[in-house]
């Protein structure tokens, strides 16, 4: 049995958008650090531990964690950030 489907009625997956969305994204993530006061940002040598981490990570969708829904580059920046499955040491 042969099944039919109509790509016009298929639901987008936000991962092939991506790379239209990586400038609106940069934009939004930039405008949320711009507001953070530089002590409650974490040394380069935390956040680059963070973003190796969530990079890897199978949650990841883009820009964003899936597990919350969250801008993993502004989750990795802040002291108050935390991974929410626990992956951050």
């Amino acid at each position: 049995m042969e099944i039919e489907r109509d790509v016009t009625k298929l639901r987008a997956c936000r991962k092939c958008f991506v790379y239209d969305e990586a400038e609106a994204d940069a934009a939004n993530i930039d405008k949320y650090l711009a507001v953070i006061k530089k002590e409650d940002l974490v040394s380069d040598e935390v956040f680059e531990k963070r973003i190796l981490i969530c990079r890897d990570c199978e949650l990841r969708m883009g820009a964003t964690c899936n597990a919350c829904g969250c801008y993993v580059e502004f989750r990795a920046n802040v002291k108050t950030g935390r991974c929410p499955k626990k992956k951050w040491k």
